[in-house]
């Protein structure tokens, strides 16, 4: 472009920098412009900061840096992110070199951080950082003090103590560190540390420490705590009253820990020991002062005072002498029953003063006779009433009356029973005869105390009026009478007169009373007997007949002579109405139908009875050899031969139990040959044991010899050993092993050669389902239970063995504490460090339950000592989530969670708009450019705005231009007036929105014409004469026609027009005449400058002109 000058300085030095004119000139005249050009460098910093340094308390910190740039960069300091200003302590320097120096006087812990010099200028922004750490040596403001406290009550220690780096604190009890509980609270503020005891106890006596450490130095401090237990009294002690000379003691229970020194006073006193006053302390605490015989000087207030560490308590007892009423110190017993003829003694005994006794029977009082039947015998303070040789009339209800001048007082009534045996002081006729209807008597006299109850019997039963007996017993006269009125057959026999009472055996007599009558059975004979073959059988009956009878004995109506030598008659010797008949060596033909007659000269009577015969059982073992060691499936025979009457029953037992028939078990009987067999077939082991036949009836069992039956097999060993077992370091393994064999075969477990026995750390058990099944386990494993086991099958025939090698594996186990939220700073390095123990673990890395791939940027680093690191660089918004890392080996599985947070940074407006309305006058058509500075994690995203409406991001009409530092700019290449307007950039990120200040943006452009009027024009008179021009320019340029340097209006004749939308201006003549010919000029201006095009217009005259 012809019109377009440019002036290039290659190679810019700071000496380039000024302000510099443009002057434009023709013969026309002259312009000029100027600018002024400020040459720029970037900021450099230099520092010499160690990364971190330690300053100690009181020394001064400083810190200095060497800034160059151009400009010369700006100067911050900043501490932990803020921003530090000059104070009376600290002191900024900024030397005109570029030399920069932060002073701190008198470091404080305050001070420690991280510190930051920054300097900046338009084009760069430098930085450096170190980090200062603050020391101080320890020491303690204040200490532990030595300390009592109550049971129950709260207890706090506390140590003051101060030091840089900050201190931990452990404090320990008896050497043993104490961990926060509900038993301790530990508490830290500031410098004070308190350790508090809730609820102190005995058991927290002791030395307390608190070690003070900062990893440079360690200090110690201790005290001791006695907690005890104020002097308590247990109960509510009693006052005493005692009679003088009586024995005195005041007594009461105390309390406390440690033992309470005691002390016990009268009427504030001091009180000694002496002869008769002895001060005592109990095993289980009870305090006794005792008096061994008071009197009334000593009668008074008496304190017990207990004094411990922890407190004094007192307590008051009164000890009241006093004169004596009579008292009862040990009553009467309980009631007496004594027999006849005993001594017997009542007692008592009472205290007072002079106590009199006196002593009564069934209320009247009893008097010391001649004959001595009663004695008073009194000793101290024993009173005693004697009966030298009791008698029944001595019963009574007794009673002892004690008086003195003082009261009276009386026992307790007791009663006193004489008992004497019954005794028959006159017996009754022993036989007496009579007739049948006649009467009889007997008559019989008694004594005893209880008066003895008399009973007539028969057969054990008492007689009553219903069988015709009449008994009157009169107990006052001591006489008892039995009468039969009218006597028959029936009341014929012995009768038994018994005498009783609670005192002796009863006394009994037997009497006889005959009532001639013909033979009647009292008691028939059994209907069948069964006789034992080679043994005596008796059939007994009852008979009754006056005179005596006859026996005789019929078989099958055959008589039988009862002459002793097979078949006798038996009469009793006690009772005449008893017979027995026995047949003696009973053999099989004795069995039959037998009838037994009784006959008198006044009539006969029979009774029948049928004779069998029975045999014990007998068992004979077969004289065939039983074979007793058997194979598995051979068979089994056992033979026996069983006799007896009636036929025995039979049942063979094995080990104390039936054996039943099956499937594989016969038991068969011959009756003909009464031989019996048990037969089992295809033996096993359950069919072993010892076995016995029992053959019963109702005579009774036998039990044949035991047989010991053994069945053998081979060791066969169903479930065996692995070869290896792998085990998880503190679980449990077990090792089974599944063996048959007859016997049955045992197990027994070696480890590395050595048995191994039942425990709790190595379980041998059986199955109870399965007896061929017997395990292992090994409990809680550790590395020692590593080694070769070996079972060990036997069953005494042979021995087969199994092993296995067992390893022991540590499951992953997680060694170092993972948080379980980690929060990374946006673009930095983030680390998830775990330390795991285990041998050959996998680990497998997760992120939000996907499997981590790994790259440049995320990866994982191994270090010594089971270290492993996920190390994730450049740390992004995308990266935030739930991390999991599965850690795998043979002991086991660990799986470790953890959420990873990312900490984004707002953005931040480093440099704002321009809003200077130079800086934002754009030129129409030139480069014009809009600039921001802005930071933040993740780098933020800016978008421009035009009059509140977005630009879109590509355009052909500008650049949209990014760099590292933060610089954010758009470039139009050409500025066109359609982007004149507001402005604003939007800066985002995903941790927030931020927008710069809005600034107007004015366009400028000096006026030209983009069609130019004609130079030369020429026209008839009369004609219209149109010009047309177009102009452009910013602001629109306005357009004015001259004539001689006059300014032409529509009201000098023509008609002008203007369309500032177009630029587009026309000048009309609408009649030309000659006064029109002349030089015109069309201008067009706006504040940035001026153009003028010159026109000549010639208007031709008429030809008569």
């Amino acid at each position: 472009n012809d019109d377009t000058f440019e002036l290039v300085i290659p190679n810019v030095k700071p000496d380039d920098q000024g302000v510099y004119k443009a002057v434009v000139s023709n013969e026309l005249g002259e312009k000029e412009t100027q600018c002024k050009v400020t040459v720029l460098e970037p900021a450099e910093l230099k520092c010499d900061f160690a990364e971190q340094q330690t300053i100690q308390v009181g020394e001064i910190i400083q810190l200095q840096c060497h800034v160059s740039g151009r400009p010369l960069p700006d100067v911050t300091w900043t501490k932990d992110g803020k921003e530090i200003k000059a104070s009376d302590r600290i002191e900024i320097v900024k030397n005109p070199d570029g030399t920069c120096i932060l002073t701190i006087k008198q470091a404080t812990s305050d001070d420690k951080g991280v510190y930051k010099v920054i300097c900046k200028n338009k084009l760069q922004t430098r930085e450096a950082q170190t980090q200062i750490l603050v020391s101080s040596p320890l020491k303690f403001n204040s200490t532990l003090k030595d300390t009592v406290v109550q049971v129950g009550q709260s207890v706090t220690l506390e140590v003051d103590c101060e030091g840089l780096p900050k201190p931990t604190i452990k404090w320990l009890c008896n050497g043993q560190e104490i961990t926060p509980s509900a038993k301790y609270k530990i508490e830290s503020k500031g410098n004070l540390n308190k350790l508090t005891i809730p609820k102190a106890d005995l058991i927290d006596t002791g030395v307390y420490e608190v070690v003070v450490s900062n990893g440079i130095d360690t200090i110690k401090t201790e005290a001791k705590l006695d907690v005890s237990i104020k002097p308590k009294v247990e109960g509510k002690p009693a006052d005493v009253n005692v009679n003088i000379n009586d024995s005195a003691k005041l007594q009461c229970k105390i309390s406390g820990s440690p033992t309470p020194t005691i002390v016990w006073l009268k009427d504030g006193q001091s009180l000694q020991p002496s002869d008769n006053i002895t001060i005592q302390t109990e095993a289980d605490g009870t305090q006794v002062l005792l008096f061994k015989s008071a009197q009334l000087a000593d009668k008074g207030s008496y304190t017990c005072q207990a004094t411990n560490i922890g407190g004094t308590t007192e307590v008051k007892l009164n000890l009241n002498v006093q004169q004596v009423k009579p008292t009862l110190k040990a009553d009467l017993g309980k009631d007496i029953v004594a027999q006849a003829g005993e001594p017997v003694s009542l007692s008592i005994k009472a205290s007072g003063t002079k106590p009199q006794v006196k002593w009564y029977k069934d209320g009247e009082e009893i008097i010391e006779t001649v004959e001595e039947e009663y004695e008073m015998v009194e000793e101290e303070e024993t009173y005693t009433l004697l009966m030298k040789r009791a008698l029944p009339k001595d019963s009574g209800e007794y009673q002892a009356v004690i008086t003195n001048d003082v009261g009276q007082v009386k026992s307790k009534k007791i009663k006193v029973q004489i008992q004497k045996a019954p005794q028959l002081k006159k017996k009754p006729e022993a036989v007496v005869n009579v007739k049948e209807g006649e009467p009889a008597r007997f008559e019989c006299e008694f004594e005893g105390n209880p008066t003895p109850k008399v009973s007539w019997l028969r057969d054990g039963k008492p007689l009553t009026p219903k069988d015709g007996f009449e008994i009157k017993t009169d107990a006052t006269t001591g006489k008892s009478v039995l009468t039969i009125n009218q006597s028959t057959p029936k009341h014929s026999g012995p009768i038994t007169l018994r005498l009783e009472n609670s005192v002796g055996a009863p006394i009994e007599e037997i009497v006889q009373l005959n009532v001639e009558t013909t033979p009647q059975l009292l008691q028939k004979p059994q209907a069948t007997c069964e006789a034992h073959l080679n043994q005596t059988a008796s059939i007994a009956f009852r008979c009754l007949a006056t005179p005596t009878p006859t026996i005789r004995l019929f078989k099958n109506d055959v008589e039988i002579e009862l002459t002793g030598d097979h078949y006798e008659l038996v009469p009793s010797a006690t009772d005449v109405t008893s017979y027995e008949i026995r047949i003696k060596n009973v053999q099989v033909e004795d069995e039959g139908n037998y009838r037994i007659r009784v006959e008198n000269a006044l009539g006969s009577i029979d009774s029948n009875v049928q004779v069998t015969t029975v045999d014990n059982v007998s068992i004979t073992a077969s004289a065939h050899a039983v074979n007793t060691e058997l194979k598995q499936h051979d068979t089994l025979t056992l033979e026996y031969t069983v006799t007896g009457r009636p036929r025995p029953d039979i049942v063979f037992m094995k080990d104390g139990k039936e054996v039943k028939p099956s499937a594989k078990t016969q038991i068969t009987y011959d009756e003909a040959t009464n031989i019996c067999r048990l037969v089992t077939t295809d033996v096993g082991q359950e069919d072993q044991g010892v076995y016995t036949l029992i053959a019963k009836n109702k005579l009774g069992k036998q039990e044949s010899q035991p047989i010991k039956i053994n069945v053998t097999a081979p060791i066969t060993v169903k479930t065996t050993l692995p070869e290896t077992i792998d085990g998880v370091l503190g679980e449990q393994i077990v090792m089974t092993i599944e063996a048959t064999g007859i016997p049955q075969p045992k197990v027994t477990w070696l480890c590395n050669g050595q048995p191994l026995k039942s425990s709790p750390k190595h379980k041998i058990e059986t199955s109870k389902d399965n007896p061929n099944v017997t395990t292992l386990t090994v409990t809680k494993l550790d590395q020692a239970d590593a080694g070769k086991y070996t079972a060990v099958i036997d069953n005494g025939l042979e021995k087969i063995e199994a092993a296995s090698t067992l390893n022991v594996h540590a499951k992953p186990k997680l060694e170092s504490k993972l948080e379980s939220t980690l929060t990374f700073n946006f673009g930095e390095q983030g680390q998830i460090p775990i330390r795991v123990t285990g041998e050959d673990n996998i680990i497998t890395w997760f992120k939000d339950s996907q499997p981590i791939t790994f790259d440049d940027r995320i990866r994982v680093v191994t270090e010594e000592n089971n270290m492993y690191k996920l190390l994730i660089d450049d740390v992004r918004s995308e990266d935030k989530g739930l991390y999991s890392m599965h850690i795998e080996n043979k002991g086991g599985s660990l799986d470790i969670k953890t959420t990873v947070n990312v900490k984004e940074q707002k953005p931040q407006i480093l440099a704002d708009l321009n809003d200077s309305p130079a800086a934002n006058a754009a030129k129409i058509g030139e480069e014009f450019s809009l600039e921001i500075r802005a930071q933040g994690k993740p780098r933020p995203q800016v978008t421009w705005t035009l009059n509140g409406q977005e630009l879109p991001v590509d355009s052909p009409d500008y650049d949209l231009i990014i760099t590292d530092d933060g610089l954010y700019r758009i470039v139009f290449r050409q500025f066109n007036e359609r982007y004149i307007g507001e402005y604003q950039a939007v800066i985002s990120n995903s941790a927030g929105t931020l927008k710069t200040k809005k600034v107007k943006v004015t366009g400028q452009q000096v006026p030209t014409f983009t069609q130019e009027p004609p130079q030369f024009l020429q026209v008839k008179t009369g004609e219209k004469l149109t010009i047309d021009c177009t102009a452009k320019g910013h602001p629109a340029p306005k357009i004015t026609w001259l004539r001689d340097g006059k300014v032409l209006t529509n009201k000098d004749g023509f008609d002008i027009k203007m369309d500032q939308t177009t630029g587009q201006a026309t000048f009309i003549i609408p009649s030309a005449n000659v006064k029109h010919t002349g030089k015109y000029e069309c201008k067009v201006e706006n504040q940035y400058g001026t153009h003028t095009s010159e026109i000549n217009i010639d208007v031709l005259g008429k030809l008569n002109e």
